[in-house]
């Protein structure tokens, strides 16, 4: 039966359920003092939230080998395809662009140390509609690969897939910017590399070389994506891609 809802119900739901895990692990995070500080309500509610992440955890890995077309992916490094795949075969484009982009960050969360950041696998969908609505021909261009790369990226950190709570006083919030700035930028390039040059990629990973570049140009960025300067952000990606991998 799941697997004949849509894909944008499916994705919605699971949405829905992290946004449900995410607040169960701030409640139970912030219930974690010295146990003989804590009246029996809040010792209750701790435990009962740590309860229901493990159920939660459990009920997502069941899902994943139900919804998902592609369960490995949830396990293994994060990989971006090209933008003839994602902008140019239709449904199976777009699902892919979606699922890529959330694994991607999910991924550069990770990295920086960001493992509870909670990321909305939807606003991937709104993402790619909206770029197919104002860009279907340049995204379409091999010859304008970095000018579609500088679009994606700007389109993505307008749409801020990444969401805290008011209340993540844990988190550094120059730590999340970076992330994302630099997280965003990592599948752009990564998805450039995939496109102009396939045949490179073949026996490598370029992921380490594409975060070392950014992070190495991160103020760079910064300017960019706050001026919206897409013609910088062209020139970046444009230089990247012929130096890498």
């Amino acid at each position: 039966m799941l697997r004949t809802l849509s894909d944008e119900i499916a994705v919605n739901l699971k949405d829905r359920l992290r946004d449900v895990r995410y607040v169960i692990r701030r409640a139970r995070q912030s219930s974690r003092a010295p146990e003989t500080s804590l009246p029996a309500p809040e010792a209750l509610l701790g435990h009962a939230a740590g309860v229901m992440d493990t159920a939660l955890t459990a009920a997502e890995a069941i899902s994943i080998s139900i919804i998902s077309s592609e369960p490995a992916k949830h396990h293994g490094a994060p990989q971006m395809r090209s933008l003839s795949f994602y902008f140019g075969t239709g449904a199976e484009g777009a699902r892919g662009f979606r699922s890529d982009m959330y694994y991607f960050l999910k991924g550069t969360m990770r990295r920086y140390g960001l493992e509870n950041a909670l990321i909305h696998e939807a606003a991937f969908s709104v993402i790619h509609g909206r770029l197919l609505r104002k860009h279907a021909e340049l995204l379409r261009d091999p010859l304008k690969v970095a000018q579609a790369l500088a679009a994606l990226y700007l389109e993505a950190l307008a749409e801020k897939p990444v969401r805290l709570m008011p209340s993540e006083a844990s988190c550094d919030p120059e730590n999340l910017r970076k992330a994302e700035v630099v997280g965003l930028a990592a599948a752009c390039l990564a998805c450039g590399l995939a496109t102009v040059k396939p045949a490179d990629l073949a026996d490598i990973d370029p992921l380490e070389s594409v975060f070392m570049v950014l992070e190495a140009r991160y103020e760079r960025l910064v300017d960019a994506a706050e001026t919206h300067d897409a013609k910088k952000l062209e020139t970046l990606f444009a230089t990247l891609i012929a130096h890498l991998p």
